[in-house]
This record gives C-alpha cells, structure tokens and sequence, in this order.
C-alpha cells in the first residue's frame, strides 16, 4: 500500500510505503514528520524508561534566562513534559508564557530523538533553553 504525505512545505508529497513496510516488517517503531526527512526507526533500548529533570539556559536581549524541564520517557518516547521557569524581565515573561501554551504538542507522543524546536507560539529563545535541557536529559536516560 502506498501512502502519500502532504507536508507543511509547500504540499510536497513523499512516497514513505516502502520505508514504512521495511521498519514495520523489522518490529521497529517509526514516526514521520513534516519535514522531507525519511522516518527514523526507535530505538527503545537507547534510553531507560524514567523521568528526568535538567535545566536548559538561553540568552535573550535582557539578559540570561533558565528554564526547568522534566520529561517522562517510555521506550524512548516522551509521555509527558513540564517545565517552570521565572524570567527577569517582563518581555521574556511574556515568551516563556506564550511558550507554555504550545510547546506539548511539539514533544509529547515523539520520540527523544524526533523533538526538535525552533520557534513556539511566536517564543524563540525559550525553545533554545528547552532544547539545551533535553540534551542533559538525553544524556540521563542513556541506557
């Protein structure tokens, strides 16, 4: 069976069946994206079910600011994610806010590996120090 994509750019279409079947056929997970990259098979013995907790530190024009991230991780997908954090000026207050309204749906239901952020409900510099955060907690949960 083949399945065609539209993806975000453009309404490009990829032709993914065969690389489906092959992971698939293999007992291996998958996930796609909207992106044209192919889907990238899991590797549920990479990283140890658990939650992680790291902090993730961004610059912004007012100055450095830190986030808190945890993320609940089952066979390498991420099952839930929080964060806290608490900016020094209002601006960056008003991004890490608008952050918070978005940024689930961008990594819960992915694989650790597949979460990849660069702007979140118009916030640009908060996802930087989420992305910092979950490098620390990649490195925590590697099997």
């Amino acid at each position: 069976m083949e399945k065609h994509i539209n993806t975000a750019a453009g309404g490009v279409k990829i032709v993914v069946a065969a690389i489906l079947a092959a992971v698939a056929a293999a007992g291996g997970a998958y996930y796609y994206s909207t992106s044209a990259t192919a889907p990238v098979a899991a590797d549920p013995a990479k990283y140890k079910n658990g939650t992680y907790s790291a902090d993730g530190v961004y610059g912004t024009p007012g100055g450095e600011e830190s986030i808190h991230v945890t993320v609940t991780l089952a066979s390498g997908m991420v099952t839930d994610v929080q964060y806290s954090g608490t900016a020094h000026t209002n601006i960056s207050q008003n991004f890490m806010n608008r952050f918070g309204t978005g940024y689930k749906t961008q990594v819960v239901g992915k694989y650790i590996d597949a979460v990849q952020m660069r702007s979140v409900s118009g916030a640009s510099l908060t996802p930087k120090g989420f992305m910092t955060a979950l490098t620390g907690i990649k490195a925590q949960a590697k099997s």
